[in-house]
């Protein structure tokens, strides 16, 4: 079957003789994914050289890697495979590999020539993840080091992209473009959805749209738990009809998710409840309706928190037309937009790179273990400087590098794991008090969503892991476990820990979060002060709440509010503070109170929090003198006492 794609091949192959790099705008439904890589595999300057497909979902991955494996007549692992972490279909027959985008960055660390690649392609550019940025300057900057004999090409590839400006970057790489299928999308424009109302008023939607329209619908929704909620009120209200209603987010079981995207049954419809996993790549067949919400789900980091937290927000132009697109990609379709036409100029015209408002560390710690300087690499978007110096700060603290800022071996370990920086510290500190075990299933745990939120904070209270009720979840946990321990290569067991049991998960979480040791403001409250001076609360019938110290996993915060949310925790002992925690730091105190009391006292601390007070004797006098002077330089004369 011929595709749109198919009709641009002739100017894209000579594009990619003449030059190193190239881009590629195409439609939703011109076959670029599958069509291109497959049509350039016989080229000679390829000769018997792989190509890389990144993907930035999992899900992408394998359903590209299998169309081309079936175009091929040929199961997938033999000319086509994926590899993805904790997953993987390859032989030594492979010529296209696909990959999710971390991959790639592995791959650079263990060879950064690329060796026997010769060409890497980026498709769906325009999501521009962290990981996609730091591939492509990466790779850039390898190939002008180690492929001076044999070239390593790039293209870059997706349906919405500031061609222009990003043929710049690429010192004017040309642009060839594909109009995908020609048939057209009617544009609906609807009131105006605000995010509190966004599931009933998207819900009222399909099921008008089911009246009004043939066919199959594609619903957006922010996140999975608008999915959910969705398709709780959908069934209800269509109970015993033709209608098949089908959630579509990362998290759900592989199973489900190929559930989604297959056809309905015949004599069928579907509604298909989705993120914006759906935006790109993937075609849910017999989809003739978008009904687009206008709000997503994105990662932003949190500089307060030292983490990242989801935040819903407006999406970009670029990313309804994307969405939009879906609605055309089999035949003619509609779009229905739950914003008005005056609304829709106020959208941005892309979303911002997420390099830009992510957390930094795990970028940091790459480019330290390359041995390279963040100023040497060429961005299109240079990482953010705030977020920048906050991430070597943390990989200090966490001892990745030296006073110079150059990594250690410890860092060395860290960057050979697959885990966030924090957790990958946490992972070699723990093994060596002989908790590997234990540490490889909380580092798993907080690598995912939270798989049972109705338990309260406590993180004891989800391990084991094989404890976790979703099956699909439960496995990947514990393959994610056991791939930290065969990494960690540790043969510890619990009977040789230096820390008993009930410490251990305490111990681990603060190791990762040490800026998040909290201590209980009035015995029995809800409230607590962390490390980092911050204010954090339980729930009023969290269990936790008998600790007078915790560890804290996770926090949330609303705008405005002094005090976090504590959502994962675990007690911790204070007796590990000097031991295989850091031990408390010691300050000499001497300043005069706001109620006209001197304070002469020595405190035992970590970071804003008080261990313990012990009063000072024999103080100088000139240092009681420069604390009255300060107290008056603070106050002003006018607070003396005169007569």
């Amino acid at each position: 079957m011929s595709l749109p794609i198919d009709e641009v091949l002739p100017e894209l192959h000579p594009a990619l003789v003449a030059r190193d790099e190239a881009i590629v705008v195409a439609e939703p439904g011109a076959g670029k994914t599958t069509r291109i890589p497959l049509s350039l595999l016989n080229e000679p300057w390829l000769a018997d050289q792989q190509i890389l497909l990144l993907e930035p979902r999992r899900i992408a991955a394998r359903l590209a890697a299998q169309r081309m494996a079936d175009l091929l007549g040929e199961s997938v692992g033999e000319t086509v495979g994926y590899r993805m972490r904790l997953e993987s279909r390859v032989s030594d027959n492979t010529r296209i590999l696909v990959v999710t985008e971390g991959v790639l960055t592995r791959m650079l660390q263990s060879d950064p020539s690329l060796d026997g690649v010769g060409l890497v392609i980026f498709d769906e550019f325009h999501e521009r993840s962290v990981d996609a940025d730091l591939g492509l300057a990466l790779t850039r900057y390898a190939r002008s080091l180690f492929r001076d004999e044999r070239p390593l090409k790039l293209l870059v590839m997706s349906a919405t992209l500031a061609s222009d400006t990003l043929s710049i970057a690429l010192e004017r790489a040309p642009v060839v473009h594909s109009q995908g299928r020609s048939y057209p999308v009617d544009i609906v424009h609807r009131e105006r959805v605000e995010r509190r109302d966004v599931v009933t008023a998207v819900s009222r939607c399909v099921l008008d749209c089911l009246r009004e329209y043939e066919g199959s619908s594609l619903v957006f929704l922010p996140g999975q738990g608008e999915s959910l909620a969705a398709e709780r009120l959908l069934l209800d209200a269509l109970a015993g009809s033709d209608i098949a209603i089908a959630p579509l987010f990362g998290a759900l079981p592989l199973e489900r998710q190929r559930e989604a995207i297959q056809p309905a049954p015949d004599g069928r419809r579907k509604g298909v409840l989705a993120t914006d996993i759906a935006e790109s790549s993937l075609t849910i067949e017999g989809v003739a309706v978008v009904i687009d919400s206008g709000w997503a789900r994105k990662p932003t980091f949190d500089a307060r928190l030292g983490m990242i937290r989801l935040t819903t927000e407006r999406i970009s132009q670029a990313s309804a037309k994307q969405r939009a697109g879906r609605a055309g990609r089999l035949g003619p379709g509609a779009a229905v937009r739950l914003w008005s036409v005056d609304q829709e100029r106020d959208l941005p015209p892309f979303s911002p790179p997420e390099i830009s408002d992510t957390d930094l560390a795990p970028l940091a710690l790459q480019l330290m273990h390359w041995g390279v300087s963040v100023n040497a690499l060429e961005w299109l978007a240079p990482p953010n400087v705030s977020g920048w110096q906050q991430a070597q700060d943390l990989l200090a603290e966490l001892g990745a590098s030296d006073m110079d800022g150059v990594i250690t071996d410890h860092g060395k370990a860290m960057a050979a794991l697959p885990a966030h920086p924090r957790l990958a510290h946490m992972l070699l500190k723990a093994e060596s008090v002989g908790l590997a075990a234990v540490a490889s299933e909380i580092a798993a745990l907080l690598s995912e969503r939270d798989p049972a939120p109705t338990l309260g904070a406590d993180l004891g209270q989800r391990l084991p892991i094989n404890r976790v009720r979703n099956p699909a979840l439960r496995q990947r946990l514990q393959q994610q476990a056991r791939q930290f321990r065969q990494l960690l290569g540790s043969s510890s067991s619990p009977d040789k820990a230096r820390v008993s049991a009930q410490e251990s998960v305490g111990l681990c979480v603060a190791l990762a979060y040490p800026e998040r040791i909290a201590m209980q403001r009035q015995p029995g409250g809800a409230g607590y002060q962390l490390a980092n001076g911050r204010g954090a609360m339980l729930a009023e019938d969290d269990s936790l709440r008998r600790e007078p110290l915790l560890a804290v996993a996770h926090l949330g915060s609303s705008a405005g509010r002094a005090n976090d949310r504590i959502f994962l925790a675990a007690p911790l002992s204070a007796q590990l503070l000097g031991d295989v925690l850091p031990p408390l730091a010691t300050r000499d105190i001497v300043e005069w109170q706001d109620n006209g009391q001197l304070l002469v006292e020595r405190q035992h601390v970590l970071g804003k929090l008080i261990f313990q007070r012990e009063t000072l004797k024999n103080v100088d006098e000139v240092i009681l003198k420069e604390a009255l002077i300060q107290w008056i330089a603070e106050r002003g004369v006018q607070a003396l006492p005169w007569r």
